[in-house]
């Protein structure tokens, strides 16, 4: 378990997997790296993936910068879901126990492009041009919220999950016509 200061979100592992007949992880990325290193420009340990962030991510995936609220630390790896496919996005987070706000959060989910920065500045996750679907935050509070689509209205659901470390997952299903998602923390 990484140790978690002040200012700092942790992310422990992330995980992208595709399965139709048979499931293959696309990447995987254990984040064991240093403190030091800016996550930006590094591989994935599995897959041919290479991360867009913020200067604030770090190799050893702790998120260190300001508690302003619009600021927007993102971290990204490219990817196009095709359809015939049910694709798993997984991470485990771990929140900070103060300095933030209990309204900061982490979020998981895929997005149609990968641009980092601030949200007030047209940037960032959640907003477009980023234009996250199927995605969920995890509140410093202990709050998950799920999404069908962009911006940060229509909640699917609610919960508030207490706990130091988190399984945050969604499932992407595009076998059918319409495509399906469903998000789980720890496996729920």
């Amino acid at each position: 378990m990484k140790h978690i200061t002040k200012n700092t979100i942790c992310i422990a592992s992330l995980i992208l997997m595709a399965g139709s007949a048979q499931a293959a992880v696309i990447y995987n990325h254990d984040f064991g790296g240093a403190a030091a290193t800016d996550l930006n420009g590094l591989s994935t340990d599995t897959g041919t993936g290479t991360w867009v962030s913020s200067t604030d991510w770090k190799a050893d995936g702790s998120i260190s910068g300001s508690s302003s609220a619009a600021e927007d630390d993102s971290a990204f790896l490219s990817f196009a879901p095709v359809g015939g496919n049910v694709y798993t996005l997984s991470a485990t987070f771990t929140l900070p126990t103060d300095g933030e706000s209990t309204s900061a959060w982490v979020g998981l989910g895929f997005t149609a492009s990968a641009v980092t920065g601030s949200h007030t500045s047209g940037a960032g996750f959640w907003p477009a041009p980023n234009n996250p679907t199927a995605w969920m935050l995890y509140r410093r509070n202990t709050e998950v919220k799920t999404y069908a689509g962009p911006s940060t209205g229509g909640s699917v659901v609610e919960g508030n999950f207490s706990g130091a470390s988190k399984i945050l997952s969604v499932d992407l299903d595009t076998t059918g016509a319409q495509w399906k998602a469903e998000w789980y923390v720890d496996g729920t």
